[in-house]
């Protein structure tokens, strides 16, 4: 059963695993998706920072008047997810992911910094911003987009894990790379039950 977007556990460490993330149990029977409408993209992007509430007003107002071309805009963001999972999943599991997979992610990014510019923050750095239209129906998955690629980039220190149950990606923060689920308290605790039934069975 789909949650509710806005309270979706963000496991990730990092906002484009998040946005992998709104498929749970990816390729199973039981997989559920969780981005099932443009407006529960609007309502991920908003929860997550990605979006202002202005421009969550806005575009959920432009996407009302054109169907098709919201349609096309979600299909766009689900093939980004679909993207950063193939690439995240490989990595996560020591190998190199497909060629075409990070061709999707860089032509992504291109396509982001067209509507990117650079603005000084309060601390001296330098953060992107958007110049864009209310009818940018591709705005939420922009920072996605880029955040991903400096992601490859610029690997953190820490490796990328997938949880064996529910297929969600994360980045291992543990000291000694231990992670291994999700959540130890959601798929961890699943995974626990079952051994416990199994030894309870045996005897």
């Amino acid at each position: 059963m789909a949650k509710d977007i806005t309270t979706l556990e963000r496991v990730g460490a990092h906002p484009a695993l998040d946005f992998a993330n709104t498929v749970s149990w990816r390729g199973q029977a039981r997989a559920v998706e969780h981005l099932r409408s443009y407006d529960a993209l609007l309502a991920w992007s908003r929860a997550a920072g990605l979006l202002s509430q202005g421009e969550a007003r806005r575009l959920r107002r432009a996407s009302a008047h054109d169907k098709r071309r919201t349609a096309a805009a979600l299909r766009r963001a689900l093939t980004l997810r679909e993207t950063i999972f193939v690439v995240g999943s490989t990595l996560a599991r020591d190998s190199l992911p497909p060629r075409a997979a990070v061709a999707r992610v860089h032509a992504a990014r291109l396509a982001a910094l067209a509507h990117a510019r650079l603005v000084p923050t309060a601390r001296g750095a330098w953060t992107p911003t958007w110049n864009s239209a209310p009818s940018d129906l591709d705005r939420p998955w922009w920072p996605v987009a880029l955040a991903f690629a400096s992601l490859l980039e610029q690997p953190p220190r820490y490796p990328l894990g997938i949880c064996p149950d529910c297929s969600w990606l994360f980045i291992d923060r543990t000291r000694n790379r231990s992670r291994r689920w999700c959540s130890s308290g959601d798929c961890g605790n699943r995974a626990r039950g079952r051994r416990f039934r199994v030894r309870h069975r045996s005897r």
